[in-house]
């Protein structure tokens, strides 16, 4: 994204799995990067 990230960029990462959205989720690697990193 070619950008520094800010607290905003986090905040849907880190609500989303403690959300009911996620309760059929386990053992998931959930990284934040702007797709700096690529799987």
């Amino acid at each position: 994204m070619r950008r520094s990230g800010v607290p905003e960029d986090m905040a849907g990462a880190v609500a989303f799995p403690v959300s009911g959205l996620s309760r059929f989720m386990t053992g998931t690697h959930l990284p934040v990067d702007g797709g700096f990193t690529t799987l």
